[in-house]
Order: C-alpha cells, then structure tokens, then sequence
C-alpha cells in the first residue's frame, strides 16, 4: 500500500511540474485505521451528496434521490451493489426531519426500507444530520471532504500531532496541519470561517472542503488547506418515549426529539418494565394506537390533570397518559389494579349542613323534622337539615318591603307585597328583565346575569 500510495505521488508531482498546474489532487501518505465509527466525535462513513431524480414516472419508481457518496469512485447502495458515484443510488424518498439540503450540502444518514402500497418496497434514506456549506462557492473545484477535529494530544514543542483529519468515506487518517490562508482568495470570510470552524473542531469534529498542499508548494511540510466550513444541522424529528416503570408500575411519556435524547432518559433499562420509542408525537400516537377491548381494569391518576378514574385496561391507560403528554411535554400516570372506589358526595365540612343521621341506612330508620328555612338534605354520608345562607340585600331571596320599606336591586320585582294584606314581600327574577336606563329607575347591577339566569335580559 504505501508503494501505490508513493507512486502516485510520484506521478501527480511530476505532471504538475511538466503542465504547471496550480493545484495538486494528491493526498499525502496516511494511516490506513478502521475509521467507520467513532468513539470521540463524528463518524467517518456514509457521507453523501444528494441530486433530485428527474424522470418523469409514478412514484415511488421515480422522482426519488440519487445519493453520491464523496471522496469514493464507487458508492454502496442499500443492496450492498456498487455503482460509479457519478451515477449514484436510488432511494425513492429521503427523511431530512426539517433540515433543509442547501446546494453543495452532504448529507449522512442510513438507509430504511419503506413500504408503498400497490408498489412494494423501496429503499429511503432518514438523515440523521446535514451539513450546509458555509460559503456560496464551488465546491467541485476541490469536492475533497475531510473531517478535522481535535484529538486532544498537547504538546509542548512542535510539530504538535493534536489534529486528525480524516478523509471522509475511508480509511485513511493523518495527523498534520492545516490551514485557511487561501480561504479569501475563494470568497470566504475568514472570521466567519474560524467562528464556524473551532467549536466543531472542538466537539466531535468539524466538516471542510479542502485539499492537500505538499512540501513542493509549501517549502515545509504537508498542509491540509481548508477553502470551505461546513455547518452543521440535526433533524427535529419528534417522537414519543414511553415506559413503565419496574418498581412502582408508573407510566411515563416524553415528547423527544432524538434517540440520544431518549436513550438518556431510559439510563439503565433495568428500572423498566418496558420501553417503547415511536415516532411523531405522544398526541399523535394515541390517536393512531388501537387498544384491545379485554376488561383487566386499573383505577388511575394522571399528573397533568389529577383526574382519577377507571381505565379498563394498561393499553388505555397509556393512551391517555400520551394524550395528556401531548406533543411537546411529559407526563405521568399512576395506578393500581381494580376499579376506583366512587367519590362520596358528602358535606362534612360545610357549616350549613347539620347531619342528624351519620349513613344512608341509618337514614332510612329514623325520622326529624327541620326548622322554619332549613332544608331536609341526603347524602353519600347522611342526612340532616341544611340552612341555605341569607341572600344579600336586594338580591333574589330576599325580603323587601317592610318597615324599612327595602328595596330590590335594579331588574328585580317584589313579589307578594300587599297580597293579603302582607307589608313584606320576595325579590324574583321576572322571565323578562328591561336594563334600558330610564328616569327613576334603578339600573341593572353588573352582575344581573349571574343573578337571574334564567331572564331574558335587555340591556
């Protein structure tokens, strides 16, 4: 490997001496290490860019994608065939989970077989991040794209090796400088390059158009010479955590936006029962989840609304705990298993009611009588007599007339003054109340709706 690598170098540096070119398409000996995942930043594999199929036919047969995987003359479609990556693979659709694919962009993903009615299966691609150029130019003057990332190596002298830069797609790595002093000379805002370029240098990786400078150019050594940044963009695909817990048989459900996200809220898989990871929202998908009709009740309370009631089985229960979720929150339902006991209608706290007997079958053995404006009343928890509260002065209920000749609140009428000789009568509510202001009448209070409901009133 390295003699291929060595001739070729050979070679390229020879044809540019003899034709003058300003550029070199070479790339320095490097170290060929297993690349495809990572454990400290950014993977290295399945980098695509990405061009809309043109054909004109039913989908999903066409109008797809054709993926092009960079820095590779040949590209791995989802079959495990190869083609020339000039032509690319076919996928009939690509998940971009609200991102947006700029010109020039790459894509990194994996490919999921999808379903199409009448028409088989077919293979997609769900993007798990794009990566937009941060400049407008031309890429395929170089199309050479390397990962350039801290290795976390510090030195105290140099050459310092505290840069990786892998080749996108490969194999090979080196641990080299780089450079952004031809970046202006395409079109590049300097600053804006390095604001982009350092804090995904930092974490994981930092994405670049580049190409290889060799000790014939630069006088010293090999340089990578960074001529684009490309940023970063990570789909917001909602999708709804659920799980129950092992110990005390909770049911949660989160509203999350990624797997890391969820795999951090499960932690250790062992204070489930069981989880389940579904996409789109928790609304969403207890409106599309069908539930068994087996009767295997649990009496249960959900914390976004305190309700408690009976749910027939744990099925239903989940889907009502999603439903209060919604679709950009949390929530927990807890239960136990049998039908909730129903609430008593009882009185106990409330002054105006006097229990004489404690318990319906008790009630129904005794007999009282209750003063002169007190109620007979029965509940849950027994009976008794009830005194409904005085109402306000010239609100219905109340007495007017009299010695202090009161008065009703405006709308109201007093019933039964001087019938039968009476000097008192009631405040009521007429069917039909007339709040127009005219000369010597008393104007309806504010609050004359919630007084006599049941009037039709004119204002």
């Amino acid at each position: 490997m390295n003699k291929t690598i060595f001739a070729t170098f050979t070679v390229s540096l020879l044809g540019l001496a003899a034709c003058g070119q300003a550029y070199e398409d070479i790339d320095p000996p490097a170290e060929l290490t297993d690349r495809s995942a990572s454990d400290e930043g950014l993977p290295t594999e399945t980098y695509y860019t990405a061009t809309r199929d043109m054909r004109k036919c039913v989908s999903p047969i066409c109008g797809g994608w054709y993926l092009h995987a960079v820095n590779r003359n040949r590209t791995t479609c989802a079959d495990g065939t190869t083609v020339r990556s000039s032509r690319g693979c076919y996928v009939s659709e690509i998940d971009f989970g609200g991102t947006e694919l700029a010109e020039g962009g790459l894509v990194h993903g994996e490919f999921v077989k999808k379903e199409y009615a009448d028409f088989g299966t077919w293979d997609t691609l769900v993007v798990d991040a794009i990566y937009n150029p941060l400049f407008d130019l031309p890429h395929a003057f170089f199309s050479r794209y390397n990962l350039v990332r801290d290795n976390g190596i510090r030195c105290f002298t140099s050459p310092c090796p505290s840069t990786d830069i892998a080749k996108l797609n490969t194999p090979y790595v080196w641990n080299d400088s780089f450079t952004f002093d031809e970046l202006e000379a395409f079109g590049g805002d300097l600053d804006q390059a390095l604001d982009a370029f350092y804090p995904a240098y930092a974490e994981g990786g930092a994405i670049v158009d580049s190409h290889w400078r060799s000790p014939w150019f630069t006088g010293n050594g090999w340089e990578l010479s960074i001529t684009n940044v490309f940023v970063q963009q990570l789909p917001n695909r909602a999708m709804c955590l659920t799980v129950r817990d092992a110990y005390d048989d909770d049911i949660i459900a989160w509203n999350v936006d990624s797997q890391a996200q969820a795999d951090a809220l499960i932690g250790d898989p062992a204070q489930w029962q069981w989880t389940e990871l579904t996409d789109g929202g928790c609304a969403m998908q207890a409106a599309v989840t069908l539930c068994s009709a087996d009767y295997a009740p649990l009496c249960g309370t959900i914390d976004v609304t305190m309700e408690t009631q009976t749910y027939s089985n744990q099925c239903v229960l989940t889907q009502a705990v999603r439903t209060a979720a919604g679709d950009d929150a949390k929530a927990t339902g807890s239960s136990v298993k049998g039908e909730c006991e129903p609430e008593l209608e009882c009185h106990l706290e409330d002054p105006a009611y006097t229990y004489v007997g404690d318990s319906p079958e008790q009630c129904a053995l005794i007999k009282f009588s209750c003063e002169a404006g007190e109620e007979y009343f029965a509940d849950d928890c027994g009976c008794g007599c009830y005194a409904p509260p005085a109402p306000n002065p010239g609100e219905p209920g109340s007495l007017c007339g009299g010695f202090a000749n009161a008065q009703c609140v405006g709308g109201l009428e007093c019933v039964g003054l001087g019938e039968n000789g009476s000097t008192v009568g009631t405040c009521s509510c007429p069917e039909f109340i007339n709040c127009f202001p005219t000369p010597g009448q008393i104007g309806c209070p504010s609050n004359i709706q919630e007084l006599c409901p049941d009037s039709a009133i004119a204002w």
